[in-house]
């Protein structure tokens, strides 16, 4: 017997639905029919239903999915020796139409940016091939995710078009923010997304997209936090130093030793100040 929640599009939270009696050999596949004849009309439609791992959060109404029931999967394999009476699965509502998930994929939580009406959309999981090219990404992205300036949902953008970039987490908590990301340079549409390298992406991963044709509103504000933000790849200038000879040597120690007998009276003169003041103040004539 297992534990059954379905997500909530309109708050993200998920309501437990139920229970629903499973067989330990059934496939991905097998629990959706079974589920899609069960709870029917509170379930997403079959070819959208992603199936997880729900684990509670001790707040009611929230639960944190874990990871995904892949095609290869059996309901016994999935949970392992976790398997027991009461274990919960998760349902959740694909963003879109995806290939079936399989262990040579990853899910990435993924957040369209509107510039001209300043909108950060809210985050939305896919699935994608580990070994997909950002080229590849992308084409993804703007075919079956990308919301274009004109509104129209059913549109595509051109992978061509299409901007990404793995922002820290922290910096999308105020949009004003989003438009001084690091959206240049973009990554090789030719790397692999899960390579080796800093540009990599893993299981989890947010991202932030765009049509690169609609232009940023930059105000004067963002264009001087721009202005101050230096590329990565650039390397800070080394202070020079230089070598003294021993007059220069005796000068500068002059020049300090003068400094700080000049710093010393100026010191001594705001104390006499001070006291001079808090002296009138108590014996004023």
């Amino acid at each position: 017997m297992i534990k059954l929640a379905c997500e909530d599009l309109e708050d993200n939270s998920y309501a437990l639905l139920g229970v629903a009696i499973l067989q330990d050999a059934m496939t991905r596949a097998q629990i959706a029919e079974t589920l899609s004849l069960t709870y029917g009309e509170n379930l997403p439609e079959k070819g959208r239903m992603r199936i997880r791992k729900g684990t509670g959060t001790g707040q009611r109404g929230k639960m944190k999915l874990g990871k995904v029931f892949t095609e290869e999967d059996t309901l016994a394999s999935f949970f392992g020796d976790k398997l027991h009476d009461g274990v919960t699965l998760g349902i959740q509502r694909q963003a879109g139409t995806e290939a079936p998930f399989t262990s040579n994929h990853m899910l990435l939580r993924i957040r369209l940016w509107r510039p001209v009406e300043k909108v950060l959309e809210p985050a939305q999981e896919i699935a994608v091939l580990r070994s997909s090219t950002f080229g590849q990404l992308k084409k993804q992205l703007g075919e079956h995710h990308m919301i274009c300036a004109n509104g129209n949902k059913d549109a595509t953008t051109p992978g061509e078009f299409v901007s990404i970039v793995k922002p820290f987490a922290y910096l999308l908590k105020d949009i004003a923010n989003v438009p001084t990301l690091k959206w240049l340079p973009q990554p090789d549409n030719d790397a692999v997304i899960s390579s080796t390298t800093t540009t990599s992406l893993r299981d989890g991963d947010q991202m932030v997209y765009k049509d690169s044709r609609e232009a940023e509103d930059i105000s004067a504000d963002v264009a001087r936090r721009l202005a101050e933000n230096k590329p990565a790849h650039s390397v800070a200038e080394e202070s020079g130093f230089q070598i003294y000879s021993p007059a220069q040597q005796q000068a500068r120690e002059q020049e300090l030793v003068t400094k700080a007998e000049a710093q010393k009276r100026e010191d001594d003169e705001r104390t006499q100040a001070i006291l001079a003041a808090a002296k009138n103040a108590k014996d004023p004539l």
